[in-house]
């Protein structure tokens, strides 16, 4: 069917009742057919497509590799799938492709060497079971015969006793009410979300570990540390300035007493100055050497 309009749909935590709501409003005569793609656990089953065919007048299953789009139908991504790992920064992509593999999918990473920034391909490589490496050019011939595989493998089965449990950890998901640690499938691990300050889960499967809290901002152990790095940065920053001004207040308040012929005070006011400036000078070496920086001193100068 050519001009055939298409209304794409994608969700994570808190997707399943989402997704009801928005099937059960649509109209049985839709002239679109409706793409659906839903993260879950790769230990989850998936129950996606019987949800949405109860929710709705349009009928819903699993979409096949091939098959023509037709409209008044819902279409929601397989399990089978190929996740291909390019060049980038970070360890961006290695989740998602631990989540195709932990499905019976292929991974494809290209070779680290061959990547201008080979910091997401080493990410997958350490942490998912990848099934090949190689240069770019020889991932494409690499795609295509990982697709011939999964088309040879059997399709995992869904197991519709699952239905329930499912619907009701993604409705609590999405109303964010009543949640605890079973719900997100997590434990604590004691540590607080750069995001929001909240408390972190460590979730479970693959890459271990990985770290999400209760708002939904989700860490790998890369971004986690970059992000903890960045606001300890910070705080060292708001310290310096702090001890800055206690530096500054501390000689106003010297000089003050001076003029008063108040010694005594005077004598604590400079004490007050001299340990801020001595802790100043501390924070202002920690900065430099996790910057770089040339940190000037409350005076102007640079500290050397």
């Amino acid at each position: 069917m050519t001009n055939l309009a298409v209304v794409v749909v994608g969700a994570s935590a808190g997707g399943v009742e989402a997704l009801r709501a928005i099937v059960a409003g649509l109209p049985a005569d839709l002239d679109a057919a409706v793409l659906v793609v839903l993260h879950i656990p790769p230990t989850g089953p998936s129950a996606l497509p019987r949800i949405l065919d109860r929710a709705g007048p349009l009928p819903a299953r699993h979409a096949v590799d091939g098959e023509s789009l037709l409209p008044q139908r819902i279409y929601v991504a397989p399990r089978r799938a190929v996740a291909v790992v390019l060049s980038g920064s970070r360890d961006d992509g290695t989740a998602g492709a631990a989540v195709v593999a932990g499905r019976g999918g292929r991974v494809l990473v290209q070779d680290p060497d061959d990547a201008l920034h080979p910091s997401m391909p080493r990410s997958a490589i350490e942490y998912v079971a990848v099934h090949r490496t190689g240069t770019a050019a020889a991932l494409g011939p690499a795609v295509a015969e990982a697709v011939r595989e999964l088309a040879d493998d059997a399709a995992p089965e869904d197991d519709p006793s699952t239905d329930d449990d499912l619907l009701a950890r993604e409705t609590a998901m999405a109303d964010m009410q009543d949640l605890t640690t079973a719900d997100l499938s997590a434990d604590p691990a004691g540590l607080a979300c750069p995001s929001c300050h909240g408390a972190l889960f460590l979730l479970p499967g693959e890459p271990d570990p990985r770290y999400r809290c209760w708002v939904g901002h989700a860490w790998s152990p890369q971004s986690l540390l970059e992000e903890q790095g960045a606001a300890f940065e910070g705080a060292l920053w708001m310290a310096l300035r702090s001890l800055e001004e206690k530096i500054s207040l501390a000689r106003r308040l010297d000089a003050a007493a001076q003029r008063r012929g108040r010694s005594a005070a005077a004598g604590r006011f400079r004490q007050v100055g001299d340990e801020a400036t001595h802790a100043a000078h501390l924070i202002r070496a920690l900065i430099r050497r996790l910057g770089g920086l040339d940190v000037p001193s409350i005076d102007g100068e640079r500290a050397s």
